[in-house]
């Protein structure tokens, strides 16, 4: 059955999952500060603890044998030179009754400092080396930072999500180790794991974020490299998709067309109907990472289930058009789109781009463009179960 929504009722889903309090877009999402923990003392240890949540809802092991690893973001004013300093990364249970860790780390990888063991200012990917854990969807674990020996001027710098109210969180959390004592954290998990069959987990609600802030991307219509730009994504059930809301903004002439493609690796073939969106109407011509545009389609797109599709902006001028996006700050070695996983449509959504409005799109599989996707059918059959509709918030 195809459930319909009142008029004007659409269903909001943000690409770039759960948002600061009066978000439109989630740009705020992206674009805030975030919070490192340091480690620069020996015994300083940080911890994350929430309830794990994979990717498929299931339950999965990570171990040393299986190849499992956990990912994290250091700060770029991170040092671990010297061969005297070592870091332990694990997973830990938290006592009972809580809200600590247990100090007993079930699977963990150890290093010891050297000029590229952390890549400071990326993302890093530590593949597990003794133990094993196998932890359910829900499972509340604490992921520990064990700076177990350091020599100056070493430091390990977290970053987490930052909390910019100050206020402790209640659940999930972090907590700081100091001065053999487990302390209060006033910032939120930020963290992935990789399982040893590949399935990638988070803590919810936050998933996994790159600290990079937005920038933008400025073409037109005479750009040499790429003259359109869009975001691939795909849905759990069939809907109809009424509008988009982007980072796009221009001068008064910027026009541009927007559409969504089929087979956009293929033969990419619009639904219906590219729209144009005339530049005069925007109310800024700045082209700031907080700018956002609503853009509604004429006819409204009917999407099927489990099916990739892409939505472009293509300048019709030589006068610029600038769009917001992120890129991911990946270490070497690090999968390209991985860090995508715990957004609302998972790894399945990434930027696409192309030449002159010909031929296939490529895929740029380590940038994300924030967006909202606007939705007035779904089906309310039984493949509204799907798992990729939990992963980020749906907002009605």
């Amino acid at each position: 059955m195809t459930q319909a929504l009142s008029t004007g009722m659409a269903i909001q889903i943000n690409s770039n999952g759960p948002d600061q309090p009066g978000s439109t877009t989630g740009v705020a999402q992206f674009n805030r500060a975030f919070a490192s923990s340091t480690l620069d003392a020996a015994g300083e240890r940080h911890a994350s603890i929430g309830r794990l949540v994979w990717a498929d809802r299931g339950t999965h092991t990570i171990s040393a044998a299986g190849g499992g690893s956990i990912i994290l973001y250091f700060s770029s004013s991170t040092v671990f030179a010297d061969a005297g300093s070592s870091l332990t990364i694990g997973i830990q249970d938290i006592v009972a009754g809580g809200p600590n860790p247990d100090d007993t780390f079930d699977v963990s990888a150890t290093k010891t400092g050297g000029a590229s063991v952390i890549s400071a200012g990326f993302i890093n990917q530590w593949v597990m080396d003794t133990g094993s854990k196998t932890i359910a969807t829900n499972d509340i674990i604490a992921l520990v930072c064990d700076l177990t020996a350091r020599v100056a001027p070493d430091a390990v710098l977290v970053n987490n999500n930052n909390n910019s109210g100050g206020n402790i969180p209640g659940f999930p959390y972090c907590r700081f180790r100091t001065g053999g004592a487990w302390g209060l954290s006033s910032v939120w998990p930020n963290i992935l794991i990789q399982a040893d069959d590949g399935v990638y987990g988070w803590i919810q609600p936050f998933g996994f974020r790159t600290s990079a802030n937005l920038t933008t991307s400025t073409f037109n219509s005479t750009s040499g490299t790429f003259d359109e730009l869009g975001m691939r994504f795909m849905l759990p059930w069939p809907a109809t998709l009424e509008g988009i809301t982007v980072g796009v903004s221009g001068g008064a002439s910027s026009d541009f067309e927007y559409g969504v493609y089929t087979d956009i690796f293929g033969t990419p073939t619009l639904i219906d109907a590219a729209d144009t969106f005339d530049a005069s109407i925007m109310g800024t011509a700045g082209g700031t990472v907080e700018d956002y545009t609503y853009l509604q389609f004429a006819t409204p797109k009917v999407l099927a289930a489990n099916t990739p599709y892409g939505w472009s902006i293509r300048p019709t001028s030589a006068n610029n058009v600038v769009v917001s996006y992120t890129d991911w700050l990946l270490s070497a070695g690090v999968s390209a789109n991985f860090a995508m996983a715990s957004l609302p449509m998972g790894d399945e959504s990434y930027a696409i781009r192309r030449l002159n409005n010909t031929g296939a799109f490529t895929a740029v599989d380590s940038v994300h463009i924030p967006h909202t996707l606007h939705l007035s059918k779904f089906d309310a059959g039984d493949s509204r179960s799907n798992a990729n509709i939990l992963r980020g918030s749906v907002i009605a």
